[in-house]
């Protein structure tokens, strides 16, 4: 939609414990953002719909609420899609060359070579360029306008069954919005959370969800690879609920206000007033923080392992952390002892910005606008890698 202002457009972040929507809008190459809101997402977990109907309402509920905030009318809008079934796998293609520099149309051809048959039943959400080979030259990000005999297409392929991509559109299409393109939680992420120098040197990207954590690499602009864990905040909230014996909305509450990823000698000596198991609010006990980091410890440290596991092989010694648990006191110190890399927060204030996901859906449509960009003009990404593809991608909405 084009407005006096810029192209205006809407993105909405599907999370397992709030939805985040949001309206924007381009003008002179620069995202300009008009509103959001943060509402709760019922009826979805670790990606996957588990009641439709609440899932469907959770939506709706959230564009009216953010229609009614802004007095703008939001028709469509670009979505993200976090699964513990979203996968991805490294495809190459090649093609011989005329006798004549290489244009857009090689690229083309060479994505179109990749066997896409082999994905029977997977919808693919992105094939990513992420280097070429030119005869015996590799490692080349950009080849056109190059000249030489055959070329080399190294791809990133992301994918997700094709039932779980059906019915997370028939929900927007039950709240009357229509998609206007879907893009991978694990990129997304990346082009929110992370600056341009993280996205080209080499970033290891932690986004601590609700009920998944996502592991994103980084390097030359391009996502690589990346891994979905089946867990998230949810379970420390789970534990602390059961170690306290108190309600999972209370513990919630204790988790923002006391929650730390290690304890200290002055835990043991300062308490706070927690809710029993009762609607009756009188009914209190007092606990130390201490029994409430008790409670964290072992859930943080498992995650953190776990997660370790997978990225200590990587060569990048840069990590950074985003989601709402990313803020616990001392995580980012812990991770620094776990990972033995060096180890920051996402440098966004939640409280002026949508969520870094929803973020990261602008940058992406930023992108797409500006589909024949050069390497000046794209704010995100080190090169135009993206645009010989993205409007193949869009095209399959």
């Amino acid at each position: 939609m084009k407005t006096k202002f810029g192209k205006k457009f809407s993105c909405i972040d599907i999370g397992t414990s709030k939805i985040c929507s949001s309206i924007a809008y381009i003008k002179n190459k620069e995202i300009r953002i008009v509103d959001f809101q943060n509402s709760k997402s019922e009826g979805i977990n670790r990606g996957i719909i588990q009641n439709f109907e609440l899932f469907a309402n959770s939506i709706a509920e959230s564009v009216e609420k953010l229609e009614k905030k802004s007095g703008e009318s939001i028709k469509s809008a670009f979505i993200n899609i976090a699964s513990k079934e979203l996968n991805y796998c490294i495809r190459e293609s090649s093609i011989l060359l005329p006798k004549k520099p290489i244009q857009n149309k090689e690229i083309s051809k060479l994505i179109s070579l990749i066997n896409l048959s082999e994905f029977k039943g997977q919808k693919i959400l992105h094939v990513i360029p992420l280097s070429y080979s030119l005869d015996k030259i590799s490692g080349i990000k950009n080849p056109v306008g190059m000249v030489g005999t055959r070329l080399t297409m190294r791809a990133i392929i992301i994918y997700i069954p094709e039932s779980i991509f059906r019915n997370i559109l028939f929900a927007f299409e039950k709240s009357h919005i229509k998609i206007s393109g879907v893009v991978a939680s694990s990129l997304a992420a990346g082009l929110g959370a992370l600056t341009n120098e993280e996205l080209n040197n080499g970033t290891i990207l932690i986004d601590l969800g609700a009920s998944l954590t996502t592991v994103s690499i980084f390097f030359d602009g391009s996502l690589e690879e990346f891994k979905v864990f089946p867990f998230g905040s949810i379970n420390i909230t789970k534990d602390i609920s059961y170690a306290l014996d108190i309600p999972f909305q209370d513990a919630e509450r204790i988790k923002t206000l006391y929650g730390r990823a290690f304890r200290s000698i002055i835990d043991e000596k300062e308490f706070v007033l927690v809710p029993k198991e009762s609607d009756n609010l009188i009914n209190l006990k007092q606990v130390s923080k201490s029994e409430i980091i008790k409670a964290i410890e072992p859930r943080i440290n498992e995650m953190l392992e776990m997660i370790n596991e997978y990225i200590k092989s990587f060569r990048y010694s840069n990590v950074v952390i985003a989601g709402a648990t990313s803020s616990m006191s001392g995580l980012i110190d812990l991770a620094k002892r776990v990972f033995k890399k060096q180890v920051k927060n996402a440098n966004i204030n939640l409280q002026k910005y949508p969520s870094h996901i929803a973020i990261g859906l602008m940058n992406f449509v930023n992108i797409y606008d500006q589909n024949n960009a050069s390497y000046s003009d794209n704010k995100y990404l080190n090169d135009n890698i993206f645009s010989n593809f993205l409007k193949w991608v869009n095209e399959n909405f």
